[in-house]
């Protein structure tokens, strides 16, 4: 686990002995964007939290399961759901999805800034955009499979923000690619 925090700051102290043995680092804020921001510079594999967090997930196009309030409508089926046998594996399966890949009603885009997007530009959501992307850039890009997407686009725009590079091109994605992990 990367990272534990809570919106509860009432509860710090409780919060942090119980968590500090279990995480590289804790969180404990009443303010949305430090979340995200701290989400943004982390790059986790996956993220269990509330809807802003799938919110801020599915900005950075990260698989996030809702695992505390407020919650999805959805997390809470009003019939008989069998959790055995081929039906229940159906059922279990469907879950675990529309968990991760559930989006949010337009009131709570509107709390949490925004429809959401896959255009992450910087390691912090609430920055600005100080690069261009050419449209040589963009096809490139359009090339790299989705899932790793997100994170080969931060990396190029973090090899052009080292060098100065203000436009970034297919040649500059490809200079990148050769000194990834390299500076």
């Amino acid at each position: 686990v990367v990272c534990a925090g809570t919106y509860a700051r009432h509860e710090s102290d409780w919060f942090r002995e119980q968590v500090q043995n279990h995480c590289d680092e804790i969180l404990i804020t009443d303010d949305n964007t430090q979340v995200a921001d701290m989400i943004a510079r982390l790059e986790p594999a996956a993220i269990f939290g509330t809807q802003m967090e799938r919110h801020v997930g599915k900005r950075l196009d990260t698989p996030c399961g809702v695992i505390s309030s407020p919650v999805h409508i959805q997390n809470f089926p009003l019939g008989f759901r069998p959790f055995f046998g081929y039906e229940g594996a159906n059922q279990i399966s469907d879950l675990v999805y529309n968990s991760f890949a559930l989006g949010m009603e337009d009131h709570l885009l509107e709390i949490f800034g925004g429809h959401d997007t896959k255009e992450v530009i910087t390691k912090e959501l609430s920055s600005a955009d100080d690069l261009v992307w050419l449209d040589s850039g963009i096809e490139e890009l359009g090339n790299i499979p989705g899932f790793v997407r997100g994170k080969v686009k931060r990396n190029v725009e973090k090899f052009a923000r080292h060098f100065n590079i203000r436009e970034i091109s297919a040649e500059v994605m490809w200079k990148a690619k050769e000194k990834a992990g390299k500076f």
